[in-house]
C-alpha cells in the first residue's frame, strides 16, 4: 500500500534545493516546535475547486453543482482546456502514481491524457490561487509527476516522445492563465536523474533561498538559523561600508547614493523583513516578554450575529435604501461573469471603451521581473 510522499512532488521546490530541510520539518513537527500540517481558507478552497474539475472532466460539467458561481466560471475554462488538449483520447483524471525515486510513496496527478498517433503526453496541474504566479517551464513538481507517470505506464515512449506539462492558473492576477512547458522523454529522464539523487541521497544539507524558504514551516516560526544568516548576508558589510553611525538611524536625505543602494539592495530583498516578521511571530506565538511592548487583541470591525435578525430590527426604524449600499462590481468581475454571456463584438468594444488600466506608481523589481524597466523621466513625476 502506498503512503502519502515525505519528498512529495509540490514540495520540490523546497527539498530539492534544501534536501536537510525534510528531517529538520519532521524532528520540529515531533517535538512540537512547529505545527502539524494545518489547513486554511485558501487550501480548502483549492481542494473544491479540484474536486469540482475532476467531476467536470469525468462527468461533464454541471454549474448547478458548484455553489460559488466565479469557480463555476473558473473552473469550467480549465476543464475545457483539459479535454481539448485529450482530443479523442482518453482524460485520466486524479490518478495516483508511485514516485520514480521512492515507488512505496505516491503523488496524485490532476489529469493526463496520452496521444498515440502524435506520441505525445500531456499532464495538466490546477493551480487555483491567484497569488503568487505560477510558471510551468522548469516546474520540478511537473517533471516529476511526468517520470513518475512514464515509468508506470505500459506503453511505447521512445526518447522522442513529446511530453507537455501545463499549468492552469485561471485566476492569476498577471501573465497567463495557461502556460506549457513541453520536452522530450529522453531530455526528461536528463532533469528528473538529478532530483532522484537528491530525493535518496539522505542529506542533511540545508541551503536557503527565495523559493525553498517562501513556504517553509521552519522559516516561518522563525526557527531556522541558516535562513537567519542568509537573510542578514552582507548586512554589516553593506551597512560599514555605508559608513553608518552606531545608534540612531539617520534621515535617508543625508545619505549618499552608495549609501542608499548598499541599504537598499538589503531592503529589497525582502527576505530579511520577512525574517524580521517572522522572529516577531515567534515572540508572539511564545508570549515572550519583549521590553516596551504588551500583548493586546487586535482591532476588528463590529458584525452582526444575525444578519436576518438584525435586518427585521433595523426596518423597523430606518428606510430600506439606508440599511443596504450598492456598488458596482469591478471589471475583473464583471469579465469573468460574461465569460458564459453570448455578447456583440461591437458591445464588447463599447464595454472596453469603459474600462481603464491606471499607470502603476513606480517600484522596485527584480531584474527577472518580465514587466519593461521605466525610462528615468518617471522620477520627474513623484
Amino acid at each position: 500500500m502506498s503512503t502519502h510522499a515525505v519528498r512529495s512532488p509540490s514540495g520540490s521546490s523546497r527539498w530539492i534545493p534544501c534536501p536537510g530541510s525534510v528531517e529538520r520539518i519532521i524532528s520540529l513537527k515531533a517535538s512540537g516546535a512547529i505545527p502539524e500540517d494545518e489547513t486554511s481558507p485558501a487550501a480548502e478552497e483549492g481542494t473544491l475547486a479540484h474536486t469540482h474539475l475532476a467531476s467536470a472532466l469525468m462527468c461533464g460539467f454541471n454549474a448547478d453543482l458548484i455553489a460559488d458561481p466565479f469557480m463555476a466560471l473558473h473552473v469550467k475554462p480549465v476543464a475545457d482546456y483539459i479535454e481539448a488538449l485529450a482530443g479523442d483520447n482518453e482524460v485520466h483524471v486524479e490518478e495516483s502514481v508511485p514516485l520514480f525515486y521512492s515507488p512505496s510513496e505516491h503523488g496524485t496527478i490532476d489529469s493526463w491524457s496520452y496521444d498515440p498517433d502524435a506520441d505525445h503526453l500531456h499532464i495538466a496541474d490546477l493551480k487555483y490561487g491567484e497569488g503568487v504566479a505560477v510558471e510551468a517551464v522548469n516546474n520540478t513538481q511537473l517533471a516529476i509527476y511526468a517520470e513518475s507517470l512514464i515509468q508506470s505506464l505500459d506503453v511505447g515512449m521512445t526518447g522522442d516522445t513529446l511530453i507537455s506539462m501545463h499549468i492552469a492558473q485561471p485566476r492569476c492576477r498577471e501573465g497567463e492563465p495557461y502556460k506549457v512547458w513541453t520536452t522530450t522523454r529522453r531530455d526528461l529522464r536528463d532533469i528528473c536523474e538529478p532530483i532522484g539523487a537528491i530525493a535518496t541521497s539522505q542529506s542533511t544539507e540545508i541551503s536557503p533561498g527565495v523559493s525553498q524558504c517562501r513556504f517553509c514551516p521552519v522559516k516561518r516560526a522563525g526557527l531556522c538559523a541558516e535562513h537567519a544568516q542568509w537573510t542578514t548576508r552582507g548586512l554589516a558589510l553593506e551597512i560599514r561600508e555605508a559608513a553608518l553611525p552606531v545608534g540612531a538611524l539617520p534621515e535617508v536625505g543625508t545619505l549618499t547614493d552608495k549609501q542608499v543602494a548598499a541599504i537598499a539592495e538589503v531592503a529589497l530583498r525582502g527576505d530579511f523583513s520577512s525574517w524580521l516578521s517572522s522572529v516577531a511571530a515567534h515572540a508572539l506565538a511564545n508570549s515572550l516578554d519583549v521590553p516596551g511592548y504588551k500583548i493586546v487583541r487586535a482591532k476588528k470591525n463590529k458584525r452582526w450575529v444575525n444578519e436576518q435578525d438584525a435586518e427585521k430590527l433595523l426596518t423597523m426604524r430606518l428606510e430600506r435604501d439606508q440599511i443596504y449600499t450598492e456598488k458596482l462590481l469591478t471589471p475583473a468581475k464583471a469579465m469573468t461573469l460574461l465569460r458564459s454571456v453570448d455578447t456583440s463584438p461591437a458591445w464588447q468594444n463599447l464595454l472596453e471603451a469603459q474600462i481603464e488600466r491606471p499607470e502603476g506608481a513606480p517600484t522596485f523589481a527584480p531584474e527577472s521581473d518580465k514587466r519593461s524597466a521605466v525610462a528615468d523621466e518617471f522620477i520627474d513625476l513623484i
